[in-house]
């Protein structure tokens, strides 16, 4: 969810350059967790973006609304609150440091909304940034492998990989992206994407690049028409069980961050190629009511499937592939092959602390959805249309926060998700989340909390508890039951489980840390032995310990050192299996140079089952969480400087160096040598 990536402040200027994300050890390990979770990036762009957007444009705390508040995804609900009383009894505020005296505010929570926001009073601006009428921003960006893949080369001859399936693209991937951001009322822009091994300006590609994107957003200065969105958008409705696409993490990522809430509609800028919206939405109402409707086609990729010899025109979809990638004759025969239409509305009531919203949604496709014919997918939604419709609400009462959804598919499928948090004190906070999705449920753009990724097939609980014995001494507690009533991916039979976590932070000043973590979880999968017929349920634990140290070597140079160990074993038996990750960073940001610099240096010795995924410091607009496996070194360096006044320059060199084998990579993305060496080179342009 993307509250709770964002909380934890996580950006900051240097010597005039975008923000860039910081050592937040809350926002390293929520990536991290969604990267494990989904066992892919997401749309991890979109938080570089929306913070940049709005430093650009900073919340005014003296006349600002609980809506627009709510931008800042930083602050709960209660805070919110606390802040608008505190305004009414007192006056507009002086200094951010008067925040400390409003009801729910401490020092690191000011530290977090600092750079996003503004004071401003008779016009005269106290704190903040002056809002410049028109920016524009042109961005590129090259990346490639040193080593030759096995994709590019010709295929040796008796193999089975067939010559006409290698990749039939250049080695560089290629991205450019403009922006124009003509106040706080309108956005405009055009995203350009080429990744590795798809073709450029030939081919299946005449047109230029593997994938376009455009989208438009507006909001009016008054009347009743509030926003209008073209092209490609996002929206978020209620908590995701009926549809919230974009980013958004699928699982409670620290205690207070359970209860969602984001801007409805948004655009897409990034250059993932599935999870998002095409066409039209609006943004309707006067006062404490709204309505969003919303219209959107677009072709997404599929795995198409004949089932009557017969009537080969007659086609099904098995699949729909969302990597995006589009290198071999395969991948490019299931590129846009399936249309999509979808349209809805919600019906949305502010009113006081209470916000509430009733909603509905349309899908069709150009084929039938016919999933494989597999026990674990008996119950999975079939068909070629889909009605579905949600109610949901945000109430604080006091200092009692109640949040849910309840979704229904017109094939009477449900959800239900209902949490609780309780704000006893700034010092205390308490919190519980209870979830049930029926092991049928489907809509193809939920994203809630669960812990597979998917809206269905999923009983959880959740009890969280949070804090603060002591100044810069935070303390997190929770633990995570959850059963799958029906079988699922890797496990042939219901299954269960639970996840304790323990966290301390202590930040003695502004710019040191220390963090140690601690995660037990306990999960139900098949145990897979050759030559076994039938698969054994077995329950697997993992542990995972990291400390994790950031500290000042002097006022331009800082350091940051982790450390991970983890620990695997079933209760069959097979004795339990041991990894670890010790990497040393040094983040360089000189104080009179447009520079700035991030270095890592890591060691790993893990397995499969204790592999370790770590965020990395990356460019503007890309993001890099690897996943460590086997025996071997990790290593980047990332740079940034700004050349001129409207012109930065960018560049990342990245290699996992392995030391227990001789061939890297899997398929047709394996390099006969034992290392892989990534190149990002970035030119961006602001006027």
């Amino acid at each position: 969810m993307l509250i709770g990536v964002l909380t934890g402040g996580i950006a900051g200027t240097v010597a005039g350059q975008d923000p860039v994300i910081t050592q937040d050890v809350q926002l390293q390990s929520d990536l991290e967790e969604m990267v494990r979770r989904r066992e892919g990036p997401g749309d991890m762009a979109e938080v570089t973006d929306y913070l940049q957007q709005l430093q650009h444009h900073p919340v005014n705390l003296n006349t600002a609304g609980r809506e627009e508040l709510e931008k800042l995804l930083f602050l709960n609900e209660f805070q919110i609150a606390s802040l608008l009383e505190y305004r009414r009894t007192t006056g507009p505020l002086l200094s951010l440091s008067e925040l400390q005296l409003v009801y729910g505010f401490d020092r690191e929570v000011i530290r977090r909304i600092a750079p996003f926001v503004t004071l401003q009073k008779n016009g005269e601006v106290i704190a903040g940034k002056q809002k410049r009428p028109v920016r524009n921003e042109l961005l590129t960006r090259i990346r490639f492998f040193t080593e030759k893949e096995e994709g590019y080369r010709p295929a040796p001859p008796n193999n089975d990989t067939k010559e006409d399936n290698r990749y039939v693209g250049s080695r560089p991937g290629v991205m450019m992206r403009y922006h124009l951001d003509g106040g706080d009322g309108l956005h405009a822009g055009i995203t350009a994407d080429k990744d590795p091994g798809e073709p450029f300006f030939r081919d299946v590609n005449r047109q230029g690049f593997d994938f376009y994107s455009w989208y438009l957003q507006w909001k009016p200065a008054r009347g009743w028409l509030r926003q209008v969105n073209a092209g490609h958008y996002h929206l978020r409705w209620g908590q995701g069980l009926l549809l919230w696409n974009g980013f958004s993490i699928n699982r409670p990522a620290a205690v207070t961050d359970l209860v969602r809430h984001a801007p409805a509609v948004r655009y897409a800028s990034s250059s993932v190629e599935s999870n998002y919206l095409r066409g039209l939405s609006l943004v309707l109402g006067k006062g404490r009511f709204s309505v969003l409707p919303f219209f959107s086609y677009t072709r997404r990729d599929a795995r198409l499937f004949s089932p009557d010899t017969l009537h080969p025109s007659r086609r099904v979809i098995l699949s729909f592939p969302s990597s995006g990638l589009h290198r071999t004759p395969t991948e490019n025969s299931r590129k846009g092959s399936a249309g999509e239409m979808s349209g809805g509305i919600r019906l949305a009531c502010h009113q006081g602390n209470l916000t509430a919203g009733v909603n509905g949604l349309y899908t069709s496709w150009q084929y039938p959805r016919e999933p494989e014919e597999k026990p674990g997918n008996n119950l999975l939604f079939r068909g070629q249309e889909l009605f579905a419709g949600s109610i949901d609400y945000r109430w604080l009462v006091r200092r009692l926060s109640l949040f849910g959804e309840a979704a229904l598919t017109g094939r009477g499928r449900g959800a239900f998700l209902q949490g609780i948090r309780w704000y006893l004190s700034p010092l205390v906070t308490t919190s519980l989340l209870f979830r049930h999705y029926d092991p049928g449920y489907f809509s193809p753009y939920a994203q809630a909390l669960s812990r597979t990724g998917t809206v269905n097939n999923e009983t959880g609980l959740f009890l969280g508890l949070l804090l603060r014995p002591a100044a810069g001494v935070t303390l997190t507690g929770s633990i995570d039951l959850f059963h799958f009533p029906w079988l699922r991916y890797g496990v042939d039979a219901p299954s269960g489980g639970a996840e304790a976590r323990a966290s301390l932070t202590w930040q003695p000043s502004d710019n040191m840390e220390v963090n140690i973590r601690y995660r037990h979880e306990e999960q139900e999968h098949n145990r897979s032995l050759p030559g076994e017929i039938m698969r054994e349920v077995v329950r697997q634990t993992r542990n995972h310990l990291r400390l994790q140290m950031t500290y000042p070597l002097t006022a331009e140079l800082q350091a940051t050192n982790r450390l991970d160990v983890v620990s695997f074993t079933d209760s069959t038996y097979r004795p339990a299996i041991h990894g670890f990750f010790v990497c040393q960073d040094l983040h360089y940001r000189p104080r009179d140079i447009p520079l700035s610099m991030d270095l890592r240096f890591g060691i790993f010795d893990t397995q499969y089952p204790t592999r370790v995924y770590t965020y990395e410091q990356d460019l503007l607009y890309a993001f890099s969480t690897p996943s460590l496996t086997g025996k071997g070194i990790r290593w980047y360096f990332t740079g940034r400087y700004r050349l001129h006044r409207h012109l930065q320059a960018g560049f990342r060199i990245a290699q996992t160096l392995y030391r227990d084998r001789e061939r890297a990579g899997s398929g047709l993305a394996t390099v006969p040598a034992p290392h892989r060496t990534e190149i990002k080179v970035q030119l961006g342009m602001k006027f």
